[in-house]
């Protein structure tokens, strides 16, 4: 009979064990929360998705949001997004400041010192003093 030669790559492998159900795994907890906070702001109020699976902003906080998103990418559409902010909420502080902000880098000073005014005269929300609103 002849002899077994034993290899040594050739191991016995054991089967892993299934994984349970929302373990994370290494590189996924940046989408986990990505989920979470989708989830969160749709249970808030903040968003909605459509049939069609787009996002559909909700209130003027989400319209905020998404205005610093894209004034950080410096997209253009930034100012509809604080545009629609103030329709919903015309004395919303942060997004007045960011219009004054952005209206100021677009070089429009005269409409900045208008969006800081009407800042001042609103209070202030979430610790924001009215030394940010210099007018």
């Amino acid at each position: 009979m002849p002899e077994m030669i034993k290899r040594p790559d050739a191991r016995r492998r054991t089967p892993r064990p299934p994984r349970r159900r929302g373990a994370s795994t290494r590189g996924s907890a940046p989408r986990d929360r990505f989920f979470r906070h989708i989830v969160d702001s749709m249970r808030n109020g903040v968003i909605a998705i459509r049939r069609d699976g787009t996002v559909a902003q909700m209130n003027d906080e989400a319209y905020r949001i998404f205005g610093l998103v894209r004034d950080a990418a410096e997209d253009p559409l930034a100012v509809e997004c604080y545009r629609k902010a103030l329709y919903l909420d015309p004395n919303h502080y942060e997004t007045l400041l960011q219009m004054a902000l952005l209206s100021e880098k677009c070089g429009d000073s005269t409409r900045a010192r208008t969006f800081r005014q009407r800042a001042a005269r609103t209070k202030p929300r979430s610790g924001i003093t009215s030394e940010h609103a210099r007018v």
